[in-house]
């Protein structure tokens, strides 16, 4: 019975090495998204640093506008924090809008990366 249940998933294995929506899924994953200069700028360990505190401040003030954390915080420290959320928010959307027209743009320009030959 172990000796049919390997035969069954490497006869699954080799159908899905073989399936072009697989390769296809593949090849959109290990597929860039940023260009190279952003995906350096976002991968300095400074950057890292502040993404994490600014996720951080950003989840923080949610809690603390919708009530779920009851915490009264100095007011030097609230506008810290909401000024870093708001920072954060910005780089989200701005990474967001990038990876959005650099997508667009390889798919219009770039369409052999997209080719699937079986």
């Amino acid at each position: 019975m172990n000796n049919k249940i390997k035969k069954m998933i490497q006869r699954l294995i080799e159908i899905l090495n073989k399936n072009s929506i697989f390769i296809g899924l593949k090849k959109g994953i290990l597929m860039d998204t940023l260009p190279s200069n952003i995906r350096w700028f976002i991968d300095l360990p400074i950057i890292r640093i502040f993404r994490v505190i600014g996720g951080l401040s950003l989840l923080f003030m949610f809690f603390i506008n919708n009530g779920l954390l009851a915490i009264k915080l100095p007011k030097f420290i609230f506008y810290l924090l909401t000024i870093i959320a708001l920072l954060q928010l910005i780089q989200i959307v701005i990474i967001s809008i990038i990876k959005f027209i650099y997508g667009i743009n390889k798919l219009l320009r770039h369409r052999k990366d997209f080719e699937i030959r079986n």
